[in-house]
C-alpha cells in the first residue's frame, strides 16, 4: 500500500514540477520578447519565439511532434511519469 501512496506522491511532484517549468518558460519568452521589441533587436525577439516554437526542419518532424503531443486516439501522449515508464 505504501508503494501506491509513494507513486501517487511522486506523480504529483512530477506534474507540479512540469507546470512550474512551463510557466517559467512562458515568462522567459515574454521577457525576451519585450526586451527584443524595446531594443529593436530581431535576434532577441526571434530567440523568444524559438523558446515557444522550437526549430522544426521537416514535415515528418512536425507530424511526430504532433503525435507525441496529442492524447489518444490522435496521438500517444501519456500523463506524468506513466509515459516515461511506458517507453522503456
Amino acid at each position: 500500500m505504501s508503494n501506491a501512496v509513494g507513486q501517487s506522491s511522486r506523480e504529483k511532484i512530477i506534474v507540479k514540477t512540469s507546470i512550474i517549468g512551463i510557466v517559467a518558460n512562458v515568462f522567459l519568452a515574454a521577457f525576451k520578447a519585450a526586451i527584443g521589441l524595446m531594443s529593436n533587436s530581431i535576434a532577441i525577439t526571434l530567440d523568444a519565439v524559438n523558446i515557444i516554437i522550437p526549430k522544426v526542419e521537416s514535415g515528418e518532424e512536425t507530424e511526430n511532434i504532433m503525435y507525441w503531443a496529442s492524447y489518444a486516439p490522435r496521438g500517444n501522449r501519456g500523463f506524468g511519469a506513466t509515459a516515461v515508464r511506458a517507453g522503456r
